[in-house]
């Protein structure tokens, strides 16, 4: 933090050498404005979604702490000449809800890594294992909702499925990775959880592949590689409900309310036990890659083309 804090200080110093026409950020917000037209990606879904309780759960320092980040970050955006948001939905939102212009709000399509999609080609044939895999590929934030999945094995132990793993890519020894075991023990299934660890980008392909389904009950997103990779990888996908992923996914994915365990275990449970669902989701993913998402390059040259023509 404190090194991303000393960058935005030092960028005015760039800037008057460098005498750029644009500046552009892949990922805002940052912390200084230029004399420059500047142009700005957003990707802070906390700022467009007020039906999300941010605070639920915080200390008072805690509240206070973020609050103060969310204004920093939305002063931020509000400064920019133009943003580049990933969807239509976000595009509305950050119009709806910080009262941003629409005209200043371009829309460049997500893509995904091409390593990964080599890394999927390149995998190893996926070992022989007793256990329904289900991995969770995220980092441990609030707002990824991932202290449910302690609450889903439960529901889907007492519908008698008990052969399913949870695997989830937290660091075993970090404190989320902790908790999350703790109440894995305390809730009596803790033989349906697995930490992986901190799984490096180079090894996430192979992760994937070994995978039965993949789930991720996030509540907030303006876009995440974990929709494309799924595709990517062939591997069912379970989400949350909302209209981000719904614009992200498509047919892609099978929807839950990420709020409710029991709901989440039904329709988990359904998948559990049907390959031909499964096989659905599959093919629904690969139509969704192909028309919801961009290559690499064309994201680039899209990007481009705004940076262009903002000079």
């Amino acid at each position: 933090l404190r090194t991303r804090y000393a960058v935005h200080l030092a960028m005015p110093h760039w800037e008057r050498s460098i005498v750029p026409d644009v500046c552009f950020t892949p990922g805002g917000p940052v912390y200084w404005r230029s004399q420059a037209r500047q142009l700005i990606s957003f990707a802070l879904p906390h700022l467009i979604y007020p039906e999300i309780d941010l605070f639920a759960g915080l200390n008072f320092r805690e509240r206070w702490d973020l609050r103060l980040r969310l204004r920093a970050a939305r002063d931020s955006f509000m400064k920019a000449d133009a943003l580049i948001v990933q969807t239509e939905t976000v595009r509305d939102r950050v119009a709806r809800f910080l009262r941003f212009q629409r005209d200043r709000i371009f829309v460049v399509k997500n893509s995904f890594s091409p390593a990964f999609e080599t890394g999927v080609r390149e995998a190893p044939p996926r070992r022989p294992t007793d256990k329904f895999s289900i991995l969770v590929p995220s980092a441990y934030y609030r707002h990824k909702n991932l202290g449910c999945v302690i609450d889903v094995a439960r529901e889907l132990r007492r519908r008698g499925v008990s052969n399913a793993e949870f695997r989830l890519t937290l660091p075993a020894d970090s404190r989320a990775g902790q908790d999350l075991w703790a109440r894995a023990e305390a809730a009596g299934v803790a033989s349906m959880v697995r930490i992986l660890g901190n799984v490096p980008h180079s090894a996430l392909a192979a992760q994937y592949r070994d995978s039965d389904l993949i789930f991720l009950p996030t509540l907030l997103e303006c876009s995440t590689a974990v929709y494309p990779e799924s595709f990517i990888a062939g591997v069912p996908l379970v989400t949350s409900d909302r209209d981000f992923a719904r614009e992200l996914c498509g047919d892609g994915a099978r929807y839950v309310d990420p709020l409710c365990p029991s709901g989440m275990a039904d329709v988990l449970a359904e998948l559990i036990s049907s390959n031909v669902e499964r096989a659905k989701l599959i093919n629904a993913g690969r139509v969704s890659l192909a028309t919801r998402y961009i290559s690499p390059e064309q994201k680039w040259a899209d990007q481009l083309a705004i940076i262009e023509a903002s000079g």
